[in-house]
């Protein structure tokens, strides 16, 4: 079983109540979280999306509309991330998961969760922000350690 024992993203008081989570039924649980964190605006800083067979489209829609909402103001120092899969690579991701790479763009400003078991770098939940592109290089720090790479 994993069991969360130390808050580190939140602040105390909703680290306490939401590791009581999983002892409430479903329904429970719902209520007090709509409660507790009732939507108050339309747009987020930035939105989490748990992986599932919409996320893809979700965030191919998502991308498109951010990143020609950036370049109608003005902004010209974006990159695009490419993720390179052979057809065998292809193939062997559709019979596993939905959830594989996507292309993306960055520029500054755009804020990121981490999620990647591969760079040492990135911490899973960290909140990243990009901070400079030139050509192909990306400078993200962490918000919260001020670590940069």
């Amino acid at each position: 079983m994993f069991r969360l024992t130390k808050c580190w993203r939140s602040d105390p008081e909703h680290f306490a109540w939401y590791i009581t989570v999983p002892g409430v039924d479903l329904e429970t649980a719902k209520y007090d979280a709509r409660v507790r964190l009732p939507v108050t605006a339309q747009n987020a800083d930035w939105n989490l999306v748990i992986s599932h067979w919409r996320r893809m489209k979700l965030n191919d829609e998502l991308q498109k509309k951010a990143t020609e909402a950036y370049k109608r103001e003005g902004g010209t120092d974006i990159i695009r991330i490419e993720v390179e899969e052979d057809d065998e690579t292809k193939k062997a991701a559709k019979t596993q998961s939905k959830n594989r790479g996507q292309d993306y763009d960055l520029w500054p400003g755009t804020r990121l969760i981490g999620s990647d078991n591969e760079t040492k770098h990135v911490v899973n939940g960290a909140i990243l922000e990009v901070i400079g592109v030139d050509g192909d290089t990306v400078q993200i720090p962490d918000i919260e350690s001020k670590e940069e790479f």
